[in-house]
């Protein structure tokens, strides 16, 4: 297996991580971090989502506890993903070399030794492992206690010699020295066993039922940044847990305390938002998003799912709403990553909230790249179906049957342009009936001042001479 998983047909991000790289070496990080988003962005290879770890824990400043929280995080994420286990013991060697933690370097260079044998990640973390703790220095230490487990095992032997029988003293010894040899035989033969239970990495407790109570002062978490970065990892992986369990409500408050922890990162809200979605209470999962999109760290996706939740809520959409989502919709464009998506997005908005504007920008952005594809199709025809073109919406609705389009989707579409050709119908007889109405009124009132002008001339008085 190699590292270099990147989707075929996606877009070139060499340039973009040779500018992560760049930024991250020289800093700030902040920086870094943004051009490394850009680049995961275009194209999610192994090399793009390492290259977003190291800009989170490497650079000319040490990492913080909260960018070693969100590394892990990218970690883990990419550790769920058949494909990206690799990519994630890669990257966790990377965090590991770069905050000194020896066993979470073994264990990931144990896992690369599993499945990517052959790749220089692996051959990197092995000589990590060997700079840390050269191999003579390793054998020298262990001869060392070896020693001195023998002579303490020999002066205690001859004190009991006289009291215990020979067989039982051989046994002690066999059983001694099998405890050494187990202890010095290399990690790697270990490798295949069951991971012992979790147990917490912070030295601070998490309180699932008051997370929020937990959180380490300003001053502690400044003094040990690496124990910060263990209590949030703490933390979130047990609203992880909390959440795979179906207990959506404590993952709430543990990526709740997170947020308040890490107040200027993305992705505690990201999470939070998820868990509100899941408890049903849309309108918490809508703030929640929307909170997230205005912290450093949030992607195109996150974009996209504030915009889905906002147009799911039901009745029509108030003002504020439409202006969260224009403004979603104006920093996409403004971002390269998120070009591609604002066009299809934009003509989401334009048909839930009739907007014809929008919808000729985005269709006719759509319709330059993909003039056949079946949403595309199913975007005009709203279009048409929102300026009264009933005859082109059934023309588009037998282009979209041909481009593939779902049956029942089909038949709602039909439902849709005649519902709307009667409510147009309708309205056209209310208004020609109203113009009848509003015309005879003033026909009468017209009428009435006529002869009222009438009257007044003829009973009008004849001036004297």
């Amino acid at each position: 297996m190699v590292l270099a998983s990147g989707n075929a047909g996606a877009q070139d991000d060499s340039a973009w991580r040779r500018e992560c790289a760049q930024r991250t070496a020289v800093g700030p990080r902040k920086d870094a971090i943004v051009a490394c988003s850009e680049a995961l962005e275009r194209n999610r290879s192994g090399e793009s989502v390492r290259a977003l770890v190291s800009a989170l824990v490497d650079g000319p400043d040490r990492p913080t506890g909260a960018d070693v929280y969100e590394a892990l995080q990218i970690t883990a994420k990419e550790r769920d993903n058949p494909l990206g286990q690799a990519t994630a013991a890669a990257a966790a060697c990377d965090i590991a070399e770069r905050i000194g933690d020896g066993p979470m370097l073994q264990q990931c260079a144990n896992d690369l030794e599993r499945v990517a044998p052959n790749d220089s990640a692996t051959r990197r973390a092995l000589a990590a492992i060997d700079a840390q703790c050269p191999p003579w220095k390793f054998w020298s230490a262990w001869a060392a206690l070896a020693a001195a487990v023998t002579l303490t095992l020999g002066h205690a032997l001859r004190r009991l010699a006289r009291k215990v029988p020979r067989r039982a003293i051989a046994t002690s010894v066999a059983a001694a020295l099998w405890t050494i040899g187990m202890w010095s035989a290399p990690a790697s033969a270990h490798a295949d066993e069951p991971a012992a239970p979790h147990r917490s990495m912070s030295k601070w407790p998490v309180d699932t039922e008051h997370p929020e109570l937990g959180i380490p002062s300003e001053k502690d978490r400044n003094a040990e940044p690496l124990e910060f970065g263990y209590w949030l990892q703490d933390v979130a992986l047990k609203g992880e847990q909390a959440s795979k369990s179906g207990d959506h409500a404590t993952a709430a408050r543990l990526y709740a305390a997170l947020g308040q922890a890490v107040p200027d990162r993305a992705v505690a809200f990201v999470k939070l938002c998820q868990e509100y979605e899941a408890l049903g209470d849309l309108p918490k999962a809508i703030n929640a998003c929307g909170d997230a999109l205005l912290r450093d760290g949030a992607r195109v996706s996150d974009y996209s799912h504030f915009v889905h939740l906002v147009l799911t809520k039901p009745g029509p959409l108030g003002e504020k709403d439409v202006g969260a989502l224009g403004a979603v919709l104006v920093h996409l464009r403004e971002d390269a990553a998120g070009r591609d998506v604002a066009d299809e997005l934009e003509c989401q908005v334009g048909t839930r909230t009739s907007n014809i504007a929008q919808l000729q920008e985005c269709t006719a952005a759509l319709s330059a790249r993909a003039p056949d594809d079946a949403k595309t199709i199913s975007y005009q025809w709203a279009l048409a179906v929102a300026q009264n073109r009933f005859d082109d919406a059934r023309k588009l609705g037998e282009r979209a049957r041909a481009a593939g389009v779902a049956p029942e989707n089909l038949a709602a579409m039909d439902r849709a342009t005649t519902s709307s050709e009667n409510r147009r119908r309708w309205q056209m007889m209310l208004a020609a009936t109203a113009i009848a109405f509003l015309l005879g009124a003033i026909g009468i009132v017209a009428g009435r001042v006529a002869r009222k002008r009438m009257s007044t001339q003829v009973f009008e008085p004849t001036p004297s001479a």
